[in-house]
């Protein structure tokens, strides 16, 4: 009885990790994707900063919060809320060239977007990799 028992558990196992192991290709196609409030989707995963780096880590990049994002002086700045090594510490950080997006799809327009990498520096600024513009900037 307990070897019939056993066989099945091991049989619905196996099912299990198939199942795991088939979708896994599709999880990484789509490994950092948001859906925004238009309903749009968002993939970051190939965003590439016109420094050369890749901006997406699987969970950096969002939609930029309201308010978090001005021009002051002629020069755009967004707010960035540091993370790891940086946490507990915030700055408005002015957008560089080098931030913007040279590759990746950028999204519908209708709001800006970040990514915001904690390994990349121990500051806040230092952490922002890219920055992708609503259309009217």
């Amino acid at each position: 009885m307990f070897e019939r028992e056993t066989k099945v558990i091991l049989a619905g196992l196996a099912i299990v990790a198939m199942t795991v192991i088939d979708d896994a290709p599709r999880q990484l196609a789509k490994a950092h994707e948001v859906t925004l409030a238009t309903g749009a989707t968002v993939n970051y995963t190939n965003w590439v900063n016109k420094a050369g780096k890749g901006c997406c880590n699987n969970h950096d990049c969002r939609p930029i919060p309201a308010n978090f994002e001005r021009t002051r002086n002629g020069q755009l700045e967004v707010f960035v809320i540091g993370e790891g090594v940086a946490a507990g510490q915030s700055e408005w950080c002015p957008i560089h060239s080098q931030h913007y997006l040279s590759k990746g799809n950028a999204p519908d327009g209708s709001q800006s977007h970040y990514c915001v990498w904690q390994q990349a520096g121990t500051t806040p600024c230092a952490q922002l990799l890219c920055y992708q513009p609503p259309a009217q900037y």
